[in-house]
């Protein structure tokens, strides 16, 4: 019995034996090429795919999504020279900013093929800079967009990416343009911001309607929940098409694409078709220049103002050895809006060299309509003891006040006599303004033109 089972054991054993090299004969069949070699062919498809791309790729690359995403041009070519441009570095206004680079890429393999950016360009490594030259992030992370990135898939239409470091999931698509055409789409990308740019949106979905905000490229919808408030944050890229979401985002039961520009329009439909739309709210014009900080320069005071100002800079600032830096109409300077509160008035900075010294002046106002406001200096907030009351004793300061409500002559108290002065405003682009035209309804000679973006050394403007 016992040789029995001997003989039984060691004929299961050897069966055992045929069966494991009959399956390592079958895995042997199917993997009939090493492995360095299928990576070597996996590598040489996919930079073929990357190369016969006639007019290139567009990527839109994302870091921090809190900063959304940013268009790049990419041209592969087959010595592994890439030619690339992207829109930070780029200025609509000044076409001359406009440049292509030639750089380098590679393909290699680490755990599947991994697309690497190996050789500097502003335009890549801009997102990828720990100490971001735009200040977007912290110094120690920057924009957090990657250089090196994994290769999911691979074809004619599309190649999936994911970030070797930061993992974050990017696609880039044929360009729709050939590279003699990239600067046009980068002018069209910018005219599309700049036209759905607003300060305030809403988001209809079906027949709710939920406040919405952008944050860099980033719009944050706030939803009401029982438990309280919401937020759902979601990135975006510009096109030429409008916003262009990071991923498909679910809000209140329906998927949301990105939202399709429409020209000279407040309200832009979801991509996709879903019953959504992004509409702007605009404050009037009137309210802009009350709720925002507007700057002045001599040269657009117009006809009226200018000789008051003039008569400041070549008469008083040289006696007092200073120079103007900063004017400002509406809510005070941001640097000093602590001080001054949630007033509308005229902000000035003086500089000696030294230091510089802030005044401000409260204005009245009055709303007529959308378009149209009286304003006047305000005498009852000047005291003794002021920065303003002092530029107006010694340096004759309400002069400079006189194109915006202000008379030249002061009271028995030694204060400046209020003007009121009603102003037609006007101005580029209601939703976004990047300045504000006033022109005074009782003077034709008072046009006053103020800036958005800040302005310093106004008297040299």
């Amino acid at each position: 019995m016992t040789t029995m089972r001997y003989i039984k054991n060691l004929l299961l054993a050897l069966a055992t034996i045929l069966t494991i090299s009959s399956c390592v004969s079958e895995v042997d069949d199917v993997f009939d090429k090493s492995s360095s070699q299928r990576i070597e062919e996996a590598m040489a498809a996919d930079k073929a795919i990357l190369v016969n791309q006639p007019n290139g790729w567009l990527l839109k690359i994302y870091g921090d999504l809190d900063f959304g995403g940013y268009n790049l041009l990419l041209k592969f070519n087959d010595d592994n020279s890439l030619r690339v441009a992207g829109e930070v570095y780029y200025n609509p206004s000044n076409p001359t900013t406009y440049a292509v680079e030639t750089s380098h890429y590679k393909l290699e393999q680490s755990s599947g093929v991994v697309l690497s950016f190996d050789e500097f360009s502003q335009n890549i490594h801009f997102f990828s800079d720990p100490a971001n030259p735009a200040g977007m992030g912290t110094n120690s992370k920057g924009f957090w967009a990657d250089l090196e990135f994994r290769v999911i898939s691979a074809s004619a239409d599309s190649v999936v990416m994911v970030g070797k470091k930061h993992g974050d999931r990017l696609v880039m698509v044929p360009s729709p343009v050939a590279e003699s055409e990239w600067q046009s789409y980068f002018d069209q990308v910018a005219a599309v911001e700049k036209d759905m740019s607003c300060a305030n949106y809403m988001v209809k979905i079906g027949d709710e309607t939920y406040s919405a905000k952008t944050s860099y490229r980033n719009l944050a919808i706030t939803v009401p929940t029982d438990e309280g408030n919401q937020t759902i944050e979601i990135p975006y890229t510009v096109t030429p098409e409008g916003y262009s979401f990071y991923k498909t985002y679910e809000v209140n039961g329906v998927e949301l694409n990105g939202f399709k520009y429409v020209e000279n329009s407040l309200s832009y439909p979801e991509t996709s078709g879903a019953s959504a739309s992004l509409e702007a709210i605009v404050p009037t014009l009137s309210e802009q220049l009350i709720s925002s900080t507007w700057y002045a320069t001599m040269s657009q005071l117009g006809e009226f103002g200018t000789p008051y100002w003039e008569a400041i800079q070549a008469q008083i600032m040289p006696i007092l050895g200073e120079e103007l830096t900063i004017f400002t109409l509406g809510m005070p300077y941001p640097s000093v809006a602590k001080v001054y509160g949630d007033v509308f008035c005229i902000t000035t900075a003086s500089y000696d060299g030294a230091g510089s010294y802030f005044s401000g002046y409260i204005f009245s106002n009055k709303i007529v309509d959308d378009n149209t406001i009286t304003i006047a200096y305000s005498d009852n907030v000047v005291n003794d003891n002021s920065s303003a009351a002092w530029y107006i004793k010694n340096a004759y300061f309400h002069y400079l006040m006189v194109p915006f409500g202000c008379s030249t002559k002061l009271d028995a108290n030694g204060k400046p006599i209020p003007v009121e002065r009603t102003f037609k405003l006007s101005t580029d682009n209601i939703k976004s303004p990047s300045y504000i035209i006033l022109t005074d309804v009782d003077n034709e000679k008072n046009v006053i033109k103020l800036y958005a973006t800040q302005v310093t050394y106004p008297m040299r403007r």
